[in-house]
């Protein structure tokens, strides 16, 4: 009876190791973002923007987690893998893994839009002509800038333009007073201004850890 009560109580003990390492991991997966919808358009002579929404977020992809070493011997694992186990280790591996560096005091920033092109446009080089005419800045209450980054999505010979104009370092408490962005046409000197207000941001509390897709696409 000892015997068994001994072992019983490894059992006990293993499991609980197990799962304080498993809610560990599930831990690393919980991010916070919020969304705020802007939905308005500025019309320039040669152009058309939309202006979809801006997402604050605690956390950025760690990019650690696909390194070279640590590639090498996830292939050298799947190669040795049944196809039927495939997918069940991909999905365990990434469970047991920290995707995220987590910040919650400074947040990143990502504004998404999109640029329509009119006909009368001289040049077809579209990202290039985005890139030299339009000015798209977010500033904070204290007037901080959060424009450094920038991406697009674009297919060759069409007219329009996905784009996101990112910033680091956001000091999340800064939110309270509200945010403005800036649309700016540097040839005709034209420019628009946007506030947005604490109270239209939504906020979405998301965990991964399962595949579930984020409610909002936080990155191009």
């Amino acid at each position: 009876m000892r015997k068994r009560k001994k072992v019983f109580i490894v059992i006990i003990a293993v499991l609980a190791i197990w799962l304080g390492i498993t809610f560990y991991f599930i831990a690393q997966h919980s991010v916070i973002g919020k969304e705020a919808r802007i939905e308005q358009t500025v019309v320039f002579e040669d152009m058309t923007i939309e202006l979809n929404s801006l997402v604050v977020c605690n956390f950025e992809d760690d990019l650690s987690d696909f390194s070279a070493p640590r590639n090498k011997l996830k292939d050298k694992v799947l190669s040795n893998l049944p196809q039927s186990l495939i997918v069940p280790y991909v999905r365990i591996q990434y469970l047991y893994s920290t995707p995220y560096k987590i910040d919650n005091e400074f947040w990143r920033t990502a504004f998404f839009g999109k640029c329509i092109f009119g006909r009368q446009t001289e040049t077809t080089d579209f990202p290039e002509y985005f890139r030299d005419n339009i000015s798209i800045r977010v500033l904070d209450s204290d007037g901080v800038e959060y424009s450094s980054e920038s991406s697009m999505r674009y297919e060759d010979k069409g007219q329009e333009i996905d784009f996101m104009i990112g910033g680091r370092d956001f000091l999340i408490e800064r939110l309270q007073e509200g945010m403005k962005v800036f649309v700016k046409h540097l040839e005709s000197g034209q420019e628009r201004e946007f506030e947005i207000n604490f109270q239209d941001f939504v906020t979405y509390k998301h965990n991964n850890s399962f595949g579930k897709t984020f409610p909002f696409p936080y990155k191009l």
